[in-house]
């Protein structure tokens, strides 16, 4: 028998379009034979389609019990999505969903509340400081990087080079977010590594990659989402040794964060040191997207990627 579900993507963050693209993507490569597939979109404003129905928040959780789906495959990302609104809402209704459950994501969206968490276990995070509308004094020597606290996609994000930058660089932060955070900037070399829980549930390091921009000076949004906007390395010369603790500290922010079933975190190295950046808990799956990438440098396609995310789901929900 089919297993039926709902795949909901698009909402009110502005990674509305990146969500619609990681929804379609999704739905296009699960398999027909096993999944009863209908993908749903949810506008800017909030409305749920339902095929040619559309159903504000409350009435649209109804409706999601009464069709009687057996999980929801997150591809929302940014607010709403990632930050556990919609994970305890979905708890409400005892719905399974894919992903990390509400506590997690809300911990891995504020970089302020991860970043203490990182630093207890011991990784590397780069000197920062939460910035608002009421005190926007900055004690970090230029160049440093100006962005939304809880912000993905690197919108609103900015690399400060000079004072004269500053104003803008706020203003722009700010429409994304309540609270910014300013960040040392460290001119190095850039990293990502995928954890994806495995058959038994249990979760693994997929191949790190280097990620050098070629349209943007840093991995901005066109970096990401542009054909040929970076050069992306799976498994870059860089030794076993530092391979390997790109894995372990990719793990270790996994599990500090209680995250399950997927995630990537991003890194900056300098002096041979790595620096942790971010932890996604929904990270893309366009065409572009990295976490597809690096489980191809696995060994593990994309049709397979979308399986493990959902037994996972299944058995740790």
């Amino acid at each position: 028998m089919k297993r039926k579900i709902a795949i909901i993507c698009g909402g009110p963050s502005s990674e509305h379009e990146v969500s619609l693209q990681t929804g379609k993507m999704i739905a296009n490569n699960l398999s027909q034979e096993k999944y009863e597939i209908e993908l749903l979109e949810i506008s800017k404003d909030g409305l749920w389609q339902f095929g040619s129905d559309s159903f504000p928040l409350v009435e649209a959780l109804r409706e999601l019990k009464a069709r009687k789906f057996n999980l929801v495959f997150i591809a929302l990302h940014g607010t709403f999505g990632e930050d556990g609104h919609l994970q305890a809402m979905l708890d409400s209704i005892d719905l399974p969903y894919t992903g990390s459950n509400m506590l997690a994501s809300a911990m891995a969206m504020d970089k302020n509340i991860s970043n203490i968490l990182f630093k207890q276990a011991g990784v590397a995070v780069p000197k920062y400081q939460v910035i608002s509308k009421i005190n926007d004094s900055i004690d970090i020597s230029l160049p440093f990087v100006i962005k939304p606290l809880d912000g993905g996609s690197s919108i609103g994000v900015t690399i400060v080079k000079k004072e004269s930058e500053i104003k803008e660089a706020l203003k722009s932060a700010f429409n994304q977010s309540q609270k910014v955070m300013a960040q040392r900037y460290i001119n190095g070399r850039e990293f990502t590594c995928a954890i994806l829980d495995n058959i038994e549930g249990d979760p693994i390091a997929l191949s790190p990659i280097e990620i050098i921009p070629r349209v943007s000076s840093f991995f901005d949004y066109e970096a990401k989402y542009e054909d040929g906007g970076s050069e992306e390395i799976i498994n870059p010369e860089i030794g076993t040794g530092k391979l390997k603790e790109l894995q372990d500290l990719a793990l270790k922010a996994h599990n500090v964060l209680g995250c399950s079933g997927m995630s990537r975190t991003d890194f900056m190295e300098e002096g041979g040191k790595f620096y942790i950046i971010e932890t996604n808990t929904i990270p893309g799956m366009t065409k572009n997207s990295l976490l597809p990438k690096a489980a191809k440098g696995s060994n593990i396609e994309l049709e397979e990627v979308l399986n493990l995310i959902i037994n996972s789901a299944l058995i740790n929900k």
